[in-house]
Order: C-alpha cells, then sequence, then structure tokens
C-alpha cells in the first residue's frame, strides 16, 4: 500500500507494529549517576555546634606529657592533633601560642589558673601519652576550671601503631573527650553544703534539700541557706550563686543552751511555810483568851485573868516566825529561776542576731 493513497491503512499497521515492539531501556548515559551504595561500616557524627559561639564553652589544649618517646619535640605534633579533635566539638579553642606562653609542664593547678586569669578558659585539656614498643597508652583529662577539678577523663591504647596512626587515635580521643559539652549553655551553679557536726537537715530558700554532708547544683542568683541539727543551734546564711560556681558553705552549729532545771525545793519550801504560818496566826489569835463556860466565876491570878485562859503567844510566835522564813526561801528561789530563764533567752536571742547577720 502506498503511504499516499492508502493514509489510513497505513498509520494503523504502523501503529499496531509499536505496541508489539519490546520497551526500549533508558540510556543510562543521560542525566546524573546513580549513587553507590554506601558501606554500612561506616558512620559520619556530627556535633551540633550552638548558634552563638559566645556561649560554647572556652577550651585551653595544652601540650602533651610523652614518656618514653626518644623525641620530645613529637609534644608539639601531637598538640597540634588534640587541637584538631578537639575543635570537632562545640568549643572555642584558644590560641595555642597562647596557651603555651600561658601553659608548663603538667598543668597542675598554678598553670590551671594561670589559664583562667589571663585566657578566661572554661576547661583545660591536658595528655599523658606512653610508649611502649609500638604500643602507646593515651590518657586525656577535661579540667573544669571553675573548680580546679577532673570533669571527664578517656583512657584508651593504640596498640601497634605508627606516629602517624597515634596522632590520627590521639585526635579522635580528644574528640570523643570534648563532645559531652555539646550542651548549650554555662553550667549550672553549686553549692557544696557541709556542717560541724554531720547530718544537719538543710533547707534552701526555705524548702528542704537534705542532710550534710551534700553537693547540689541551683538555680542562680541569692539563696539562704539553713541547717538545723537536735540540740543545736539553727543557723542561717546567704549566698550569692553563680553559673559554673562552685560554693562552699560550712557551718558550725552551736550547742543549744540548755535552760536550768526548776528548783523543786523552792515550791516546796513555799507551800511547807504556808502551813506553820496559818498555826502561828490562829495561836496568836486566840492568846488569852479562855474556853467558853470556864471562867464564869474564877479563879483568877494576880493580874486578873482567868487562869484557863490560852497562853500561845510565843509558839504563835514561833510558828509564824518559821512558816514567813521558809516562804520567803521558797520565793526568793523561785524568783532567781525565773530571772536566770530571761538571761538564758536573752543570750539565744543575741546569738542567733549576731550569726544570721555576718
Amino acid at each position: 500500500m502506498h503511504p499516499r493513497r492508502h493514509p489510513i491503512p497505513v498509520a494503523l499497521v504502523c501503529a499496531a507494529s509499536l505496541a508489539a515492539a519490546p520497551p526500549v531501556p533508558a540510556d543510562r548515559s543521560v542525566g546524573p549517576p546513580a549513587p553507590a551504595p554506601k558501606d554500612s561500616s561506616i558512620r559520619t557524627t556530627q556535633t551540633p555546634v550552638p548558634a552563638d559561639r559566645s556561649l560554647a564553652p572556652r577550651v585551653a589544649v595544652v601540650a602533651p606529657r610523652l614518656i618514653g618517646f626518644p623525641d620530645a619535640a613529637l609534644a608539639g605534633a601531637l598538640a597540634g592533633q588534640l587541637r584538631r579533635g578537639a575543635g570537632r566539638g562545640p568549643v572555642v579553642l584558644l590560641p595555642a601560642d597562647a596557651v603555651d606562653r600561658a601553659a608548663a609542664g603538667a598543668c597542675e593547678d598554678s598553670c590551671l589558673r594561670a589559664l583562667r586569669a589571663t585566657l578566661r578558659a572554661d576547661y583545660v585539656l591536658r595528655s599523658e601519652i606512653s610508649r611502649v614498643d609500638r604500643d602507646h597508652a593515651v590518657r586525656l583529662e577535661l579540667v573544669d576550671e571553675a573548680n580546679l577539678r577532673v570533669a571527664a577523663t578517656v583512657e584508651a591504647t593504640c596498640e601497634l601503631c605508627g606516629l602517624e596512626e597515634l596522632q590520627v587515635f590521639a585526635a579522635d580521643q580528644a574528640a570523643r573527650l570534648v563532645g559531652p559539652l555539646a550542651v548549650a549553655g554555662p553550667p549550672p551553679a553549686r553549692l557544696e553544703l557541709d556542717s560541724l557536726p554531720v547530718g544537719a537537715a538543710v533547707a534552701i530558700d526555705g524548702r528542704p534539700v537534705g542532710v550534710t554532708p551534700l553537693i547540689l547544683d541551683v538555680a542562680d542568683g541569692p539563696r539562704v541557706v539553713r541547717m538545723s541539727h537536735a540540740g543545736r543551734v539553727t543557723e542561717e546564711r546567704a549566698v550569692a550563686a553563680s553559673p559554673g560556681v562552685q560554693v562552699r558553705v560550712h557551718l558550725s552549729l552551736r550547742r543549744a543552751p540548755v535552760p536550768p532545771a526548776p528548783p523543786r525545793g523552792g515550791y516546796a519550801l513555799l507551800f511547807s511555810g504556808l502551813a506553820p504560818a496559818v498555826a502561828g496566826v490562829a495561836l496568836l489569835a486566840i492568846d488569852g483568851r479562855a474556853p467558853a463556860g470556864r471562867c464564869g466565876s474564877g479563879p483568877y491570878d494576880a493580874a486578873g485573868r482567868c487562869v484557863h485562859s490560852f497562853d500561845t503567844d510565843w509558839g504563835g510566835a514561833g510558828l509564824l516566825a518559821a512558816g514567813a522564813l521558809l516562804v520567803t526561801t521558797g520565793a526568793l528561789l523561785l524568783a532567781g529561776r525565773r530571772a536566770r530563764a530571761a538571761r538564758v533567752r536573752a543570750g539565744v536571742g543575741a546569738g542567733l542576731v549576731l550569726r544570721a547577720s555576718f
């Protein structure tokens, strides 16, 4: 069939042949190549870095202490690898030349204080690397400059390592050590509380938190620490809690004054004297009187008194004097007890005011 004479049949035959033909594979040379499969044994970890680098902790990396190395100049190269590894974390590395000028040797307390004072370091990474044959023991310490205490430690051994492998290994361990500093923000304020004697109940701003000795983190700002112990005078102290600073609060709790025991003899003398005093008054009252119906017709003595009259003046006076003495003595004892108790209360109050206003 000629296509010009029979266009419709020719078109139908061509469409049927195209539908029956197998699909042509896509040309893989066109477009981007397919990604190669990843090895599942290789994992890449990125430590999040705070957006505001001013909040990141400032870390000083000091040169490592080498043991068993014939060339001491390797300390500088290893220090550079430690800085490179620590720089993977969310930290601000202090300049190496400034750190080397302030640090010396193993960088003990004086060196740590110098780094804090001159470079405002928050942490110091110090290390010790020992070599035995081709095995290398690496020990890294991250020292918190706020309290000069070791905050974290890493110990690892690189077996059958060359110098290049050792440098890579040391950098990885430094990154591992600094990794926990990924938490943004300064460390919290901390209080170290102890007392004499130990076991005192502690309350901060009126809220009980435990017994001494005690270390706990608190919100920054002014805080009032109160310690109390059975048989001791309660003490309080106002402290200022600052982020990243550990404040030690030590209070010596004085023994609580014991008021003197009440003199039981005071009440005993007071009530014992009442009976003879009353009896003495009664005897004096009937002195010179005669029983009813006994002296109507005598007999009378030379003074004209009935011989049956009571003669109780001396006895009544004696009983009254003895009772008055007992009552007076008891009253004096009770008055002395009240005065001593008042002095004790005044002394306790003055002691509390003096302690609370240091």
